[in-house]
């Protein structure tokens, strides 16, 4: 399967993650379902990040029947945030957390397959618990016709603090009568339904829902794409100081949304005509009002951030403000860049 590159999310995907709840429901009710592929997944932090997995079997109807209970209560989380007014945001946004949807690019769709061939390496399931291991997750791979190429995975993170301790125990809230259930520190790990990405993935369309974007880019490597990102835009940005500010990853994530907009040269080269323009205009307000330093010699500008949230703020400006106001012809005061913070 190949499908074309596109970067980030929609503003309102709800739509979109619909077909995940219609999916799973179909699922859960049907008859003839497939049973799903229950696998422990991890990276090797110290040899090359080797990818391991353990097959988990599902050893009885009385344990597909709890999986499929917990897939229910996730699936009426998803719905009743479908229902509600969360917004969703693009995986770029500034936000550390809440709910993002992201269609996925070949590079998602790459490492995806990557989880679902990796080959059974027969490790016992607790080396998927110590330091030595990374990106660990609980995966289901729920397969929704016998073709193979329409799927969801959900991905669940565990680590040492699902390692249940010595004489731990539960009560199941899966079940009509309530089981106080004794957990066996060397067989056992305590789950529930708070998978943080779920991958949807058909012929047409392939995206993620994601509760916890850390999770997501530790994962799917965003973190080196976004830091190539940066380097490429600083090279290519060079009438800009990049050298007082820190390469934060709210920063850095930035830099790749700003990398990949597609009408940041148009951007750039408006910027640079309005600020050695001899009219005062709204970028040249939106930069004093964020304390942004610049300077016009023989035609040439240069611009002097200061520290991080600076440059931050200054390239919102060449992306949004100068594309939101000089491309479409309109005018803005400098208080409406507060929230370039």
């Amino acid at each position: 399967m190949t499908i074309p590159l596109l970067l980030g999310g929609f503003k309102l995907p709800k739509e979109n993650i619909k077909k995940i709840v219609e999916a799973l429901e179909n699922y859960i009710i049907s008859n003839n379902r497939i049973e799903p592929f229950v696998f422990l997944y991890g990276e090797e932090k110290n040899e090359g990040n080797i990818a391991k997995i353990k097959d988990l079997s599902i050893s009885s109807p009385e344990s597909q029947k709890e999986l499929i209970k917990i897939i229910q209560v996730y699936c009426n989380k998803v719905n009743a945030y479908i229902e509600g007014e969360n917004n969703f945001q693009n995986l770029n946004d500034n936000s550390d957390s809440g709910l993002f949807f992201k269609i996925m690019d070949q590079n998602d769709l790459n490492k995806t397959k990557r989880l679902l061939t990796t080959v059974d390496t027969a490790e016992d399931f607790t080396d998927f618990l110590k330091s030595k291991f990374k990106n660990s997750f609980f995966i289901t791979e729920i397969n929704l016709d016998q073709s193979d190429d329409k799927k969801i995975i959900l991905l669940k993170s565990v680590g040492q603090t699902f390692y249940a301790k010595k004489n731990r125990f539960t009560i199941s809230p899966y079940s009509e009568r309530q089981k106080i259930k004794f957990i066996d520190n060397k067989k056992e790990l305590l789950l529930d339904e708070k998978f943080e990405i779920t991958a949807f993935i058909n012929n047409s369309q392939c995206f993620f829902f994601i509760t916890d974007r850390k999770k997501f880019e530790d994962l799917y490597g965003y973190h080196e794409i976004y830091k190539n990102a940066y380097d490429n835009l600083a090279e290519s940005l060079d009438f800009i100081d990049w050298s007082n500010a820190q390469p934060t990853i709210s920063l850095i994530r930035n830099c790749y949304t700003i990398a990949n907009f597609v009408r940041l040269d148009e951007c750039v080269s408006k910027l640079k005509a309005e600020l050695t323009s001899i009219n005062d205009n709204s970028i040249k307000i939106a930069l004093k009002s964020k304390g942004i330093e610049y300077m016009v010699e023989d035609g040439n500008v240069q611009l002097f951030p200061q520290n991080t949230p600076e440059l931050k703020a200054l390239l919102k400006i060449i992306k949004d403000g100068v594309a939101k106001t000089c491309l479409l012809d309109r005018n803005v005061l400098g208080s409406d860049f507060e929230e370039l913070e």
